[in-house]
């Protein structure tokens, strides 16, 4: 029950998100920046790799759905998605840096001011809803569990 709960909750926020974006007048695909993405979610899960195998994240995520899972396992899933939301938020830090460092050093170049702004403010943007659609709902499942 909880797995159809929190996949409805997730298109919801999906589809309000693209309303939010639509009704600003612009449109999901003005949103998508490789870069961006390989900085935020890539380097993310790298660094996640350092610390958990594959198949330990698999394990936290399928935590916070299986009723039945123990403590121990419960502790380490919400481990877990605390490390996740840490490297999103420095991942983001450094995306905007990069970006920022990017814009300064083509200040001059007026055609360059935009993408690298964009780089900035859109690993901000991704790490946040990476945050409120995967760490923020998982752990709050782990975490009801574990009281």
């Amino acid at each position: 029950m909880n797995k159809v709960r929190y996949f409805i909750g997730l298109l919801v926020f999906i589809a309000i998100f693209s309303l939010l974006v639509y009704g600003a007048g612009g449109n999901l695909f003005i949103l998508l920046d490789v870069l961006s993405i390989v900085i935020t979610a890539v380097l993310t899960i790298v660094l996640l790799r350092t610390g958990w195998t594959f198949r330990e994240m698999g394990k936290a995520f399928s935590a916070a759905f299986d009723e039945r899972e123990d403590k121990p396992s419960l502790s380490v899933a919400d481990a877990f998605f605390t490390a996740m939301g840490r490297y999103l938020n420095l991942s983001a830090v450094l995306g905007t840096v990069t970006g920022v460092i990017i814009t300064m050093r083509y200040l001059t170049d007026k055609t360059q001011l935009g993408p690298n702004l964009a780089l900035a403010l859109l690993s901000i943007l991704y790490a946040v809803l990476l945050q409120l659609a995967v760490v923020v709902p998982m752990r709050a499942m782990i975490q009801k569990k574990l009281k």
